[in-house]
């Protein structure tokens, strides 16, 4: 477990709360324990995608008070380029459920189908600073805090296929019974069998 997957998500959760406190010991924490100033603001600038503008604005906020100034890079490309590359790491999150979870998004509006692949997977969960498995952990812990369990069902099995560790999956999960149990069925189809990784 690097010291992002296991010190990041704790800042996502409070992130995603409006914990503007907690947001700011957990991104302290995490500059301490050795996690780049860059990573840190990555992770906070990702839960826009989670948490709404709102949230990402005060978290942001919260982890400059923490942790100071830090480079904080544009994203490269364009819309095209952003959906071929998120599509690819929509596959490698959603494995073989993927063409079933954007036709499922389609039906409750095809622009939402189209702004979770180029905008969520290709504008910013591909951006440079974050390994998915580090973005995947932030979003767990995200999700679990905001109870959104559906969306932790798939988050959880997709952070697993992308090579979190179970014990930092358990981890940014939180102490929710409801949440841990939701990882503990994603380690037993993830883990269990092979198959169920693969896109």
């Amino acid at each position: 477990m690097t010291a992002a997957q296991r010190l990041l998500p704790p800042m996502a959760a409070a992130i995603a709360v409006g914990d503007e406190a907690g947001t700011g010991r957990a991104a302290g924490r995490a500059k301490r324990g050795g996690v780049r100033v860059e990573a840190i603001f990555e992770a906070a600038l990702q839960m826009y995608l989670f948490a709404g503008y709102p949230r990402a604005i005060t978290g942001l906020a919260a982890v400059e008070k923490a942790c100071g100034a830090a480079k904080k890079p544009l994203t490269k490309g364009t819309p095209g380029g952003w959906k071929k590359r998120g599509i690819k790491l929509c596959r490698r999150i959603y494995a073989g459920s993927t063409d079933r979870m954007l036709a499922n998004m389609r039906a409750l509006h095809p622009a939402l189908a189209e702004w979770i692949v180029w905008e969520g997977y290709g504008k910013v969960l591909s951006r440079p600073g974050l390994t998915p498995a580090e973005r995947e952990a932030c979003a767990v812990a995200a999700l679990a805090a905001l109870r959104a369990w559906p969306q932790l069902e798939s988050h959880a099995r997709g952070a697993l296929r992308v090579g979190l560790p179970a014990a930092a999956l358990r981890l940014a999960a939180g102490r929710s019974p409801q949440a841990q149990r939701i990882v503990r069925l994603a380690e037993r189809d993830i883990l269990a069998n092979p198959k169920a990784g693969k896109s």
